[in-house]
């Protein structure tokens, strides 16, 4: 009497999928059923072999070759009244509660993507200080919250009050995108402001898209058209007003800035050391570089008391020019003199005589100025004049353009800086 002949049924194992489930083809027992079972085994076994493959995640080798079992054994049973088991059936409780905690896990609300951003931030901001702490400069009245920290926290507070709390970034749309960008329309913040937020948004999406976290960068949207008129420098009238109405250390820090261009950070930063007559070095800037300029001579400074200082030596050559006597964040010296100028120009508004629309319009341009608005008066009275724009852009502290002008021309001339500086004047020189 000859051995049984046991058949089985094969199916080839997708080459991508190999190494996840440990072969390279399946292989089933068929000798339990009968002959005539043989072609709906074949169908039930292939239909199950393509959920495993869809699902693969969610299967080894062992756990793929139970799967086919049970749904072949379904097979034999559909007559004893046992329904079909489906995926979810052949997942143990432990399995199901695992599969759940690794989707919370993998949830990338919001608030992860911008404490990430928060941090990147903050180590570039310790890392440009620890850099400038090592070539002598005072880093104590730095801001103690670097800029782009702030602007990542006003978004993120943004974003909560339109999504609310931990939202998935996998669930916004390019819809909800633009849903947002209306909705800080309606709250009122100008179109600047808005462009800002979306596109720091932006930035830190597209850094998700990079390393595939996401598909695409649904905040990667049209940006609202902007006022670009040039209403946000001062006026002659604005400087004569401001001048006469400013007193003391104030006064002196906008003749600084109308004067000579320079940054409100760069103004308070300045120490006695860094004077020489009417030469002021400034150490450090935004570019992150050092630059030398002149003290306008419509500035008045006691150079006399400058001087002695500096002969003295010792803990004066570090004393600040500016409200050295002041426990005060220089941060929030600068935000007051801001209050004070805005208070100043809304001086001049006639609030009898001006319809609401004309009110409203200047209070929009009031709006746009601050004590920044002081380098595009400056600038822009020398693009007025014969000035080349590498002196222009060295006096500004802004980054050279040409490749001659970057790398061969390290000092320009003190005495031509002197003669452009000096020329400065606004028609409201006594």
């Amino acid at each position: 009497m000859g051995q049984k002949k046991i058949k089985y049924w094969y199916k080839e194992i997708p080459q991508e999928l190999k190494s996840v489930l440990g072969s390279s083809k399946f292989k089933i027992s068929l000798s339990k059923l009968e002959k005539k079972e043989h072609r709906d085994a074949d169908r039930i076994l292939t239909l199950a072999a393509k959920e495993i493959f869809v699902n693969i995640n969610l299967f080894d080798r062992q756990k793929a070759k139970e799967f086919l079992k049970v749904n072949l054994f379904n097979t034999l049973l559909k007559n004893k009244g046992i329904n079909k088991m489906n995926l979810e059936d052949f997942k143990s409780k432990k399995e199901t509660q695992q599969e759940q905690e690794i989707q919370e896990k993998d949830i990338i609300t919001l608030e992860k993507v911008f404490e990430k951003g928060i941090k990147n931030a903050n180590f570039k901001s310790s890392n440009k200080l620890q850099m400038l702490e090592k070539k002598g400069i005072d880093i104590s009245q730095k801001p103690k919250k670097d800029s782009t920290v702030r602007q990542y926290e006003a978004t993120l507070n943004h974003l909560k009050k339109f999504f609310g709390e931990n939202k998935n970034i996998k669930e916004i749309s390019r819809e909800d995108a633009r849903d947002f960008q209306i909705y800080l329309f309606e709250k009122g913040l100008d179109p600047v402001g808005i462009n800002k937020y979306i596109n720091q948004i932006k930035k830190l999406f597209t850094i998700l898209v990079k390393d595939r976290i996401l598909q695409f960068n649904d905040f990667d949207i049209e940006k609202l058209e902007e006022d670009n008129d040039k209403k946000d420098m001062f006026t002659n009238e604005d400087i004569k007003l401001i001048l006469s109405k400013l007193d003391g250390e104030f006064k002196t820090i906008f003749e600084f800035g109308i004067y000579t261009g320079m940054r409100i950070s760069e103004i308070l930063d300045i120490k006695i050391k860094h004077i020489e007559e009417d030469i002021l070095l400034i150490p450090w800037s935004k570019t992150g570089k050092k630059r030398e300029t002149v003290i306008h001579k419509n500035i008045n400074l006691d150079y006399g008391k400058i001087t002695e200082l500096k002969i003295n030596g010792g803990e004066y050559l570090n004393q600040y020019l500016f409200f050295y006597d002041t426990l005060k964040n220089r941060v929030d010296i600068a935000e007051e003199i801001n209050d004070v100028i805005k208070e100043i120009l809304k001086g001049k508004i006639n609030f009898e005589e001006k319809d609401e629309e004309e009110i409203k319009e200047e209070l929009r341009q009031i709006k746009r100025k601050s004590f920044h608005s002081t380098r595009s008066s400056f600038r822009t009275f020398l693009e007025n004049t014969e000035t080349k724009d590498s002196f222009i852009n060295d006096l500004m502290g802004h980054s050279q353009r040409g490749m001659g002008n970057i790398k061969y021309v390290k000092n320009r001339d003190i005495n031509i800086k002197r003669e452009i500086i000096n020329s400065v004047h606004y028609s409201i020189e006594k």
